[in-house]
C-alpha cells in the first residue's frame, strides 16, 4: 500500500498535535492498524474500538475466519512478515491467546515487551489508547498536556 506514510502523518497532525513523542506514536500507531486492516484508513476517528476499525471477520473464538489450521499458521507467519519480528515467540500454530498477542505486539511496537496490557482486552482498546501506552513507554516525556485528544482513554 503506497502513502501509509503521508496518511499516518496527517492523522497524528491533526490529532495529536502539540506533543513530539505523541505525534511520532500516532503516525506509528496509524500505519500498523493500515497494516493490519489491509487498507487505508484516512479518517481514522481515534475513538473507535479497534474491532470497529479493524472490520475482521472472526470466528466463534475471535479469530480471524480461515479454513483450517494451515490457514491458521499461514495468518500467523503472515502478520510476523508484515511486522519484520516473531510477535508471538515459540509459537507456530494460531489459538485465540497467540493470536491476540500478536495483534497487541504489533500494535504496541518496541512498547510491547514494557506494556501490562493483557492481549485478552486488546480489543477493546481504542487507537487513542494504544497511543497513549506507547507514549507511556516511550522513554520520552510527553510535552502535550493540551494537545487535543491527549486524555488517557481507550
Amino acid at each position: 500500500m503506497r502513502g501509509i506514510g503521508e496518511r499516518s502523518r496527517q492523522f497524528a497532525r491533526v490529532n495529536f498535535s502539540g506533543c513530539d513523542v505523541h505525534e511520532r506514536e500516532a503516525a506509528a500507531t496509524h500505519e500498523a492498524l493500515e497494516r493490519l486492516a489491509k487498507r487505508e484508513l484516512p479518517g481514522l476517528d481515534p475513538d473507535v474500538p479497534l474491532p470497529d476499525v479493524l472490520e475482521w471477520a472472526a470466528d466463534s473464538r475471535g479469530l480471524p475466519h480461515v479454513s483450517d489450521s494451515l490457514d491458521q499458521v499461514a495468518v500467523l507467519m503472515a502478520l510476523e512478515e508484515e511486522f519484520g519480528t516473531e510477535l508471538v515467540a515459540g509459537e507456530s500454530e494460531l489459538s485465540v491467546a497467540s493470536w491476540r498477542l500478536a495483534v497487541r505486539n504489533a500494535l504496541l511496537g518496541s512498547a510491547a515487551s514494557s506494556s501490562t496490557w493483557a492481549e485478552e482486552h486488546i480489543c477493546s482498546r481504542s487507537a487513542r489508547g494504544l497511543i497513549d501506552e506507547r507514549v507511556r513507554w516511550a522513554g520520552v516525556e510527553c510535552t502535550g498536556a493540551a494537545a487535543p485528544g491527549s486524555g488517557a482513554r481507550g
